[in-house]
């Protein structure tokens, strides 16, 4: 089964805008709490905010879209069904006192729960476009499952990381074939090549030093025991202070951070990862769908290798494209003999950081993203 995809559209291409069909997009995600999007974007744009996170929005509004950029701020810290319902309800008044909106794009359906359902009922008549973050999977119970079709009845497309999400979805019997969509996504190429112009040549003949600055789903477990017993300088970013305080001062070479959740968070993890040279992706076997994929996106914008657990919801064979090494899940010696091979080879961290950054360029990237959704959009 084949689904709408593109892997290989210039992402150097101009596209002619049917501007009277569609101008004016509505995207939205969540942000952390006492931030702001005015804050993110301006972020963004001093390139201390990875592009790719916004989903291709910023290359839009370049290509001729009107982007309006609306987040339901504070949403995923409210506790209590009837504090949610009424935030809701006000987000979406706010919502649909915008007329001028021609279709909703968003990164994180949270807080247009009503909006979909709406939607769903023909009582809202605008286009929505919604990221797929994980596979979707049916729930237990005929009433589950009529809530949950009646939910996805109100999505128009579904945009799915990779080909294997979106057809486990498709089997779980919930959408239909006409609702998916696979697309490209990657990092922001030219974001990167400026933050690596600005960083300056790095410390020459210096020890090859990994890092891991992931949360979801990462094996910390695993990624310890491979290093403990090494002289290799591991960078281990934690968002957990109990788990700094497990890890810490248990091996000379394994140096503990803590990184706070928060506004600030992304601009540091980018930090410390430029002063690496491999990065690592290392999951536990929890739900299906593409963890580390984001870490993944960053390295390729850097120019790194990386070492990565089996994923079958990735859609980058990183051997395949000689950027990195696959690990079987949960085993220590593979990520171990994967970490000395860079280690011991400076000159094959070079190459493969090189292919990595070359994969993005041409294959996947945030403007080939933005390319692919005008394509979509004026097919709406």
């Amino acid at each position: 089964m084949k689904f709408p995809i593109n892997l290989m559209v210039d992402s150097d291409k101009n596209y002619t805008l049917n501007l009277h069909k569609m101008k004016t997009i509505l995207f939205t995600m969540p942000v952390f709490k006492g931030e702001t999007f005015d804050y993110r974007l301006n972020l963004y744009k001093n390139d201390l905010y990875p592009g790719h996170l916004l989903f291709g929005a910023p290359e839009l509004s370049d290509m001729g879209y009107n982007v309006i950029y609306s987040s339901p701020k504070g949403f995923l810290e409210i506790n209590g069904r009837l504090s949610k319902l009424r935030f809701l309800i006000n987000y979406t008044k706010e919502i649909l006192k915008n007329k001028s909106v021609d279709l909703i794009y968003s990164s994180y359906p949270e807080g247009l729960d009503l909006i979909i359902y709406l939607r769903a009922l023909k009582l809202y008549s605008k286009k929505m476009i919604i990221r797929q973050q994980c596979t979707i999977q049916r729930k237990k119970g005929l009433l589950n499952t009529f809530k949950q079709k009646m939910y996805f009845k109100g999505i128009d497309k579904l945009l799915f990381f990779d080909t294997k999400s979106a057809k486990d979805s498709l089997a779980s019997g919930i959408i239909s074939e006409k609702q998916v969509f696979v697309d490209n996504w990657g990092p922001d190429v030219a974001q990167y090549k400026r933050i690596i112009n600005n960083a300056g040549v790095r410390e020459a003949n210096r020890k090859v030093t990994f890092i891991s600055t992931g949360k979801d789903s990462r094996d910390y477990e695993l990624m310890f025991e491979a290093f403990k017993d090494l002289e290799v300088p591991f960078e281990l970013y934690l968002v957990d202070e109990k788990l700094v305080e497990k890890y810490s001062g248990k091996s000379a070479n394994i140096h503990v951070h803590y990184l706070e959740s928060g506004k600030d968070s992304p601009q540091i993890a980018l930090k410390a990862t430029m002063n690496a040279d491999v990065s690592l992706l290392i999951c536990k076997p929890t739900r299906p769908t593409n963890s580390g994929f984001t870490a993944l996106c960053e390295a390729m914008g850097l120019g790194m290798p990386v070492i990565v657990t089996k994923n079958p919801y990735y859609s980058i064979d990183v051997e395949k494209e000689r950027m990195g090494f696959t690990v079987p899940i949960g085993d220590v010696e593979a990520l171990r003999k994967a970490v000395m091979t860079f280690y011991n080879n400076p000159e094959m961290v070079t190459e493969y950081g090189r292919n990595a950054r070359k994969y993005a360029e041409e294959k996947c990237n945030s403007q080939i993203t933005a390319n692919i959704l005008d394509n979509l959009f004026q097919k709406l």
